[in-house]
C-alpha cells in the first residue's frame, strides 16, 4: 500500500536546475518558520520512529532557520526541515528532512507547495541542490515527477555501522554515483569540490 516501508532507503538528487515551479499554497494555508516545540514534537511523532532527530536537530547541516511548517488559521498542520548539508556528503547539496502532515489535511496539495518551499530555502543558501532519501513506497516516484534523479539506495545500518558512519561516510561510493547522474544530465556538482573532492577527505580518508 500507500507509505509503506520498503526494504532498504532510496536516494534521489534534485539539482537546481531540474526545480518544479513553486507551487502556492491552498486558500487558507500560510507557512510559517516558528512552531511550538510541543506542536513540533506532536506531529514528528505521529510520522517518524526516530522524530528525536529532527526535534533536536541532529540531521546533517542543521541551522535555526531549517524548519519549515504550514499553519491553517491558528492550528499547524505540517512541518518539514531542510539541512546544508546530506547524509551521503554530495558537495554543495542540501537533504530534505522529514516532511509530515496532519492526516486529515491529506490530499490537499500541501505537499507539493511544502516541496517547493523547502527548495526556495535551500537556494536561499547557495546550495546546488537537495538529496531525498525515503523508504516509503510511492514516495520516489512522487519525487521523480518533481524532476529528482534516482541514484541508488542504502541498506538499513545497524548500531555499531551507525556509530562509525559519524567518522567515516560509509556511502561514498553513492555520493560518486549521485555526481556522475548528475553530470550526465547537465548538472555537476559545484566546481569549487570537483570529482576530486569525491575522493578526498571529506569522506573520512
Amino acid at each position: 500500500m500507500w507509505a509503506d516501508p520498503l526494504s532498504a532507503f532510496q536516494v534521489l538528487v534534485l539539482p537546481q536546475q531540474r526545480y518544479p515551479e513553486p507551487r502556492p499554497l491552498p486558500d487558507g494555508f500560510v507557512f510559517a518558520d516558528q512552531v511550538p516545540r510541543s506542536v513540533e514534537r506532536e506531529l514528528l511523532s505521529l510520522g517518524h520512529e526516530h522524530w528525536r532527530i529532527p526535534y533536536e536537530r541532529r540531521f546533517p547541516g542543521a541551522r535555526e532557520d531549517s524548519l519549515i511548517a504550514i499553519m491553517k488559521g491558528d492550528l499547524i498542520v505540517s512541518v518539514s526541515f531542510v539541512g546544508a548539508d546530506n547524509q551521503i556528503r554530495l558537495p554543495g547539496y542540501g537533504e530534505a528532512q522529514y516532511m509530515v502532515i496532519r492526516p486529515e489535511f491529506r490530499g490537499l496539495g500541501l505537499a507539493s507547495s511544502r516541496f517547493t518551499k523547502v527548495l526556495e530555502r535551500a537556494t536561499e543558501w547557495g546550495l546546488a541542490g537537495v538529496v531525498l532519501v525515503t523508504n516509503r513506497q510511492g514516495i520516489p516516484e512522487t519525487f521523480e515527477r518533481w524532476g529528482s534523479l534516482r541514484v541508488g539506495t542504502i541498506e538499513p545500518m545497524g548500531r555499531r555501522r551507525s556509530f562509525m558512519a559519524r567518522w567515516v561516510n560509509p556511502h561514498r561510493w553513492l555520493a560518486r554515483r549521485a555526481a556522475a547522474v548528475l553530470e550526465a544530465h547537465g548538472a555537476p556538482i559545484p566546481d569549487e569540490h570537483g570529482r576530486r573532492g569525491l575522493r578526498a577527505s571529506r569522506f573520512g580518508h
